[in-house]
């Protein structure tokens, strides 16, 4: 089925993936993470960006957080 992936809000923050067919939440994850953009990668894992470090959290479309990494970089894009 297809899955549609949002951020979290201002306040809760995380990423959470739904069911586009149901509209039910698959999956979520949060642990205080505020995310600032999110990209599909060729590999069709996701990259999520954080204003704060780590700034590259990277995830499966299960959001089984695979790898983060902390970079002084502001991450403007993912192509």
């Amino acid at each position: 089925g297809e899955t549609l992936f949002v951020l979290g809000g201002k306040t809760q923050g995380g990423l959470s993936a739904y069911d586009v067919t149901t509209g039910k939440l698959t999956a979520s994850y949060s642990r205080g993470a505020h995310f600032n953009g999110l990209y599909l990668l060729p590999n069709n894992n996701l990259l999520v960006v954080s204003g704060a470090n780590p700034r590259l959290s990277f995830f499966s479309q299960d959001l089984d957080l695979l790898g983060s990494a902390t970079t002084n970089l502001q991450i403007a894009a993912a192509f």
